[in-house]
């Protein structure tokens, strides 16, 4: 049960309708002994700028690298950057705890200058904040970002969610899936290339115009139909989790140089049977630890990983929720922000 909650907490963004995480990072903020509410400019006018002299404070930044470019991510934003600047000054100036959680390297599909201006633009806020987080718990973020490390929490474990239900399958061969928007960083069309052409599988998820005729005409070219499914379409909270649990092998095959983590992880990490991810420092670390996680560095390599997870496929493997729990399950979370961030 959450604690009374005399101190503030300012988030932002404080609605994420397509992603959960910000909901769940305010109900953790609430277990500790906050009372989050949004930072905004138009909320900092109106008198929430008191709250910013106060050290008892805490301030909460995700994505606010992204603020300042305009959705494309190749041009800024003539509102979003004077926002960003004015904050950024404001936490500089201010004795308000504040937290920057750092979730990317860059922002999401930027290229070329814009995205040398978003890692500028990040190493910025880990200078102006007083406590940088990261998702991955390995050394070389520590180093990186000069960031603690609190636990990203699983979906299915937070208050509320609901249970798990397993969808048995009647095939041999297993169901694989992508799930969730389909943007360039995802890297799907280096996986088609190289995706099996007898091999189902089912890409789901909110999907450009541009990206989705490129996708098709890969998946034309190849001769990948009708193995290969693509769904182009919002997926709500209940169809996600509907084939979330209709899912034997979920894939991960992002840029690793683009972010830490990926949130697909941890709404599939103890749900579903197997994970095959492109590596990263945080999938290698996983990957270490459980035997159902598997990665490759480069798309050549997906093909004869595929092949060895079908060779082996005789019985659905166990979906470590005891292990995911405890990594990163709720009480695990509760107890790390408590620790990092409970207020002075």
């Amino acid at each position: 049960m959450a604690v009374s909650a005399p101190h503030t907490a300012l988030v932002w963004p404080f609605r994420t309708p397509s992603n959960r995480y910000i909901e769940l990072h305010k109900l953790l903020l609430a277990e500790i002994g906050y009372q989050p509410r949004p930072l905004s400019l138009l909320g900092l006018l109106r008198g929430d700028w008191r709250l910013l002299l106060r050290r008892d404070t805490l301030v909460t930044l995700h994505w606010f690298e992204s603020l300042p470019f305009r959705a494309s991510g190749r041009a800024l934003s003539l509102t979003g950057w004077p926002t960003f600047s004015l904050i950024v000054l404001l936490l500089w100036a201010t004795p308000a705890r504040s937290v920057y959680f750092v979730h990317n390297h860059a922002v999401h599909d930027v290229q070329g200058f814009w995205k040398r201006l978003s890692e500028r633009l990040i190493r910025l806020l880990c200078q102006v904040t007083s406590v940088r987080v990261v998702h991955d718990p390995g050394p070389a973020a520590n180093v990186t970002y000069r960031a603690d490390y609190l636990p990203h929490p699983l979906y299915w474990d937070a208050p509320g969610a609901p249970a798990p239900r397993r969808m048995p399958s009647a095939l041999a061969v297993p169901r694989f899936s992508v799930l969730g928007s389909i943007r360039p960083y995802k890297r799907l069309d280096e996986m088609l290339e190289h995706w099996p052409t007898a091999l189902p599988l089912l890409v789901a998820g909110r999907c450009s115009e541009a990206l989705e005729t490129s996708l098709r005409a890969i998946i034309e070219r190849r001769g990948l139909a009708p193995s290969v499914r693509l769904e182009c379409g919002f997926l709500d909270e209940a169809s996600f989790a509907a084939q979330l649990d209709a899912t034997d092998v979920l894939l991960l095959p992002h840029d690793p140089e683009s972010m830490l983590v990926s949130g697909g992880f941890f709404e599939a990490f103890g749900r579903v049977p197997l994970i095959i991810a492109r590596a990263s420092p945080f999938m290698r670390g996983m990957a270490e630890q459980h035997p159902n996680i598997h990665i490759y560095e480069r798309a050549d390599e997906l093909a004869p990983l595929l092949s060895a997870v079908l060779a082996d496929w005789s019985t659905v493997p166990d979906a470590r929720a005891d292990a995911a729990r405890s990594q990163f399950g709720w009480a695990a979370c509760v107890r790390s922000y408590r620790h990092l961030l409970a207020p002075r």
